[in-house]
This record gives C-alpha cells, sequence and structure tokens, in this order.
C-alpha cells in the first residue's frame, strides 16, 4: 500500500503541464472585455461537481444581463458524471469512486433598476455506474491520464476519506435522490456587461449531501467580445463553512473563476470553448486530490430551437489527473424566458 500513497505517473505529470496555458487563458481573457450589443447564448451553465465540493456552495456560470423587468426566466439542467479520486500518504487517505446524476431548477425574476432575484433548487444521485471501461479507454485514445483506475474494479462505488489511524471523515452510501441545499441568489447590473451577483446556500437539502451550514458567495459577472467571438467571465469568493470533522482541513473561503469563448456556426447555435477552476477548498492533507486547485475544460454548443426554448449540451474533462475534479462529465440544459 505505501507504494500506492507515493505513486505518482507520468501522465499526471504531463497532465499538469496544460494549467499553464489554462491560467494564461484566464488572462487573455480579461484584457479582451469589451462591451457589444447582443449577449449569445453562453456560458455554458455549470460548475465544479466534485461531490465534497457540492456540500459548500459553489459558483455556476451564468450571463451577466440580468433577466428583463417583469419577465421570468426558468431552467432546467442535469449533469452525469463519471468521478474517480484515489489518493493516501500515510495520515489521509481519500477515494471517490462514483457516477453521478445533478439535476437543478433554476427560476428568476427580473425588475426595474437592473435587479434581478431567483433561487436554485438541485437533487443528486449517486451510484456505481457502468461507464468505467469506457472513461479509462476515452483516456487512453487521447493520451489522457487515468490515475490509478487499473488497480479497482470497474463500476465500483465508494465516497470516503478518513485520517489513518483516526477517524473516519466521510463515508457517504449510494444516494437514489438527495435534495441539494437550496440557493438563493441576487443579481445586479452596474453597467451593460457588468453585474455583480450575491448567493446565500441554506443548509436544508439531505444530510448525506450537504454541509448542514449556510454559505455565502459574491460574484462578478462580464462579457465582451472580440471579432466574431464572444467572452463570458466570472470571478468570485465564496466562504466554505465545512462539517465539524472536516474544520480542521478546509479553508475558511475559496475563489472562483470562469472563462468562456463563444463563436457563432448558425443562425441560431455557437460553439463554446469554457474554462473554470478556482482555488482548493481543502489544505494539509498533503493529497493532491484535496489540496490541489479544480481546473475544468468545457466543450459545448448552445442556441434557441425555433419558436421555443434556449438549449445547451456539453462535455466537460478534468485537465489533471492530480485535482479534485471530475474525470468526465456531460451537461444538457433548457432555458425559457416568459
Amino acid at each position: 500500500m505505501e507504494s500506492f500513497w507515493t505513486h505518482e505517473t507520468a501522465s499526471s505529470e504531463r497532465a499538469s503541464m496544460f494549467k499553464l496555458p489554462c491560467v494564461a487563458g484566464f488572462l487573455i481573457a480579461a484584457v479582451c472585455v469589451s462591451a457589444q450589443d447582443g449577449f449569445g447564448f453562453g456560458p455554458l451553465r455549470v460548475g465544479e461537481r466534485n461531490p465534497l465540493y457540492r456540500q459548500f456552495y459553489t459558483a455556476k456560470a451564468e450571463a451577466a444581463e440580468p433577466t428583463a423587468p417583469g419577465r421570468w426566466a426558468l431552467e432546467t439542467g442535469v449533469d452525469f458524471a463519471n468521478v474517480f479520486e484515489r489518493a493516501g500518504n500515510g495520515v489521509f487517505y481519500h477515494e471517490i469512486d462514483m457516477e453521478m446524476l445533478l439535476g437543478d431548477v433554476v427560476a428568476r425574476r427580473g425588475f426595474a433598476g437592473g435587479w434581478e432575484l431567483g433561487v436554485d433548487l438541485g437533487a443528486h444521485s449517486y451510484f456505481s455506474g457502468f461507464m468505467d471501461s469506457f472513461i479509462q479507454e476515452f483516456h487512453q485514445t487521447f493520451g489522457l491520464p487515468n490515475d490509478t483506475r487499473d488497480e479497482i474494479p470497474d463500476n465500483s462505488y465508494r465516497y470516503f476519506l478518513e485520517q489513518i489511524g483516526g477517524e473516519v471523515l466521510v463515508d457517504t452510501p449510494r444516494q437514489s435522490l438527495a435534495l441539494a441545499d437550496p440557493v438563493g441568489f441576487v443579481k445586479k447590473r452596474i453597467r451593460p456587461g457588468l453585474a455583480v451577483k450575491a448567493a446565500v446556500k441554506a443548509p436544508l437539502g439531505a444530510a448525506a449531501i450537504s454541509s448542514g451550514r449556510a454559505d455565502l458567495g459574491v460574484e462578478l459577472l462580464f462579457r465582451g467580445g472580440m471579432g466574431p467571438w464572444r467572452f463570458h467571465g466570472l470571478l468570485g469568493v465564496a466562504t466554505i463553512r465545512s462539517p465539524r470533522n472536516l474544520d480542521f482541513i478546509a479553508n475558511d473561503a475559496a475563489l472562483s473563476a470562469m472563462a468562456s469563448f463563444e463563436r457563432a456556426i448558425a443562425s441560431r447555435a455557437v460553439f463554446i470553448l469554457q474554462l473554470d477552476g478556482g482555488s482548493p477548498y481543502f489544505n494539509g492533507t498533503g493529497l493532491e486530490t484535496l489540496d490541489e486547485p479544480p481546473l475544468n475544460l468545457t466543450l459545448g454548443f448552445a442556441g434557441r430551437f425555433r419558436g421555443g426554448p434556449r438549449w445547451q449540451a456539453a462535455f466537460a474533462e478534468d485537465l489533471s489527473a492530480k485535482g479534485p475534479s471530475v474525470d468526465f462529465a456531460l451537461h444538457f440544459r433548457l432555458m425559457w424566458t416568459f
């Protein structure tokens, strides 16, 4: 077992090289911001999917422009994710091996003066799944890291964290349909293309997937464009009020960032490349799956059905086998305004 705890694959080392261009992408995006007419169909409404992170408030990408006064906006989405995180060092042992279905319904109301109020309600399902062999072959085909997947039987389930020789910190069984903590939020337009959002997560969800404590988040949302490309960005900070038994390894707060690049491919459809990440929620464990920052690459399409709702469909991949982000995810969403 000691050899596993000290194991670091060459593919993991190569994967870490993705981080530099991704950080550079955020910096380039920041200097490209200039408000344009027409908001496009982005960004992709996704956030960090790691189940440990989803106990807390996690920022979800959204457009800077609030809902028009007197109008309602309703959206519903589902994410399917395959998660494999496994690391140990003789002090802590951490393993997440599962597939997840994450669903949400978000309702918003626009008010005069560029104000918007809304609520985000979600539900999670955790199960052993069926995609492990496909994910391994997919990663091998494209030269992506597989971590130590080949050491664990396919389609296993475990959501576990322990301090070795001490307390079991997390040991969550399968969840068929667990309600997530609801999030209420307010958004205010500062000027065209720039808005601020404040959110509060209430500890009212199922005990198995909730931190049991409230969290607060504040985000700056902005949009712009350069040539044929549209850009959406997010910079945020959120509190991390962890369960009492995780206080000694949890940070007090975390930063989040998102950069989404959108280009039209048809009259009612766009292609979107999106990067999101942030600072880690945990520290001091010595485990890369907890102490490293999350970083996701999402590729997808968005548009509007003729005479109908807007839609999004996307694929997400963790850019490093080291961090906490999930390995593989699919995202689908429908959005109406009335």
